[in-house]
């Protein structure tokens, strides 16, 4: 008797261990899935806030973009990556980061560094700096 509940108790901990193990590697590819949706979002938006506002910096030779330009340029990134994801994706994205506040910082890094790393961009710089 004591050997069958011994048995039973061990398959028990055993399920309990793959099964918190098989939740682990479903939540993982989830969320690749979901960054990697992440990842579109932004690049779209980039690609759209860039070409209607940001190029022109970059075409005309200036490298300075006005801080009160910058943040509208900015809030409009935010904006267009919040719409283009939509209201399903948005709610993946901010389980995923904890709270919306996150997920809007994570997007705004996203835009600055972008930004610091145009290639136009650093074109100019240097040209500028010879």
């Amino acid at each position: 008797m004591i050997y069958f509940i011994l048995s039973v108790i061990t398959i028990f901990i055993i399920y309990y261990i793959s099964l918190k193990e098989y939740r682990s590697q479903h939540y993982m590819n989830k969320y690749k899935i979901i960054l990697g949706l992440f990842s579109n979002f932004l690049d779209s938006a980039y690609q759209i806030i860039y070409s209607e506002h940001l190029m022109i910096y970059t075409t005309n030779g200036t490298t300075q973009i006005q801080k009160d330009q910058l943040e509208t340029y900015e809030r409009n990134f935010i904006k267009l990556t919040l719409e283009l994801m939509g209201k399903q994706n948005k709610q993946r994205l901010i389980d995923f980061f904890g709270d919306e506040s996150t997920l809007i910082v994570n997007i705004l890094m996203y835009f600055r560094q972008k930004l610091d790393q145009d290639e136009l961009s650093k074109m100019i710089r240097t040209a500028s700096n010879t």
